[in-house]
């Protein structure tokens, strides 16, 4: 604010008495990650950085050129070049963030939302692999939405059946992951396919039953 002029800074702070925003959902707390003050003054800057980063796959170092923050559902996530790539990485993945004496020239055009857009459809392609076909009650829709959403969107917009269900093909990123998942819709959505879901949530039930039956 101290940096904008004056009239800017006025009508700046008219907008922030009037309109906040909250990213996170209920009874989520923010994640400040270690390394986001380096890295945002890096991105303001076009002035590079060289990182060490712990994805799920390995970990590696890195020389990569910031080019723009995203804050999704409380999380930060940079938008960067490696090279001739422009990939996704999670602040709090980051362990080591060293910003070098270079700087870079940034791609033209580039567009931080359309990048992170293409980011998140790509990643959701490639985690959603196995096909599941679901049957859910309209009970389930709403709670399931704030769960996987695009699983939400294949139900209810399905065809009604006669007991009120909807049947549909659904996408998901493995069998433990979704049994995970549905278990805690109890009789609210029966997976119809694989079998292999099934079991897993047949698993499941049994070892609730022994534990309070």
């Amino acid at each position: 604010m101290a940096a904008l002029p004056h009239d800017t800074a006025t009508a700046a702070r008219r907008v922030a008495d009037r309109f906040h925003l909250d990213p996170l959902d209920w009874y989520r707390r923010p994640v400040t990650p270690d390394h986001l003050q380096t890295v945002s003054n890096c991105v303001l800057q076009d002035r590079r950085l060289e990182i060490h980063y712990q994805s799920w796959r390995r970990r590696a170092w890195a020389r990569i050129d910031p080019l723009g923050l995203v804050l999704k559902a409380g999380r930060w996530y940079l938008m960067a070049r490696a090279g001739l790539k422009i990939r996704a990485y999670r602040l709090e993945n980051l362990t080591e963030a060293r910003p070098l004496d270079e700087t870079f020239e940034r791609p033209e055009p580039f567009d931080l939302a359309s990048a992170w857009r293409i980011s998140v459809q790509t990643f959701e392609a490639e985690r959603l692999r196995l096909p599941a076909v679901l049957r859910a009650a309209p009970s389930a829709f709403d709670r399931l939405s704030r769960i996987d959403q695009a699983m939400a969107e294949a139900l209810s917009t399905a065809p009604i059946e006669a007991d009120g269900r909807r049947c549909a093909q659904v996408r998901i990123e493995s069998i433990e992951h979704a049994a995970d998942l549905l278990i805690g819709f109890a009789d609210e959505i029966e997976v119809v396919a694989p079998e292999d879901l099934r079991e897993a949530l047949r698993r499941r039930a049994r070892a609730i039953l022994q534990m309070y039956g």
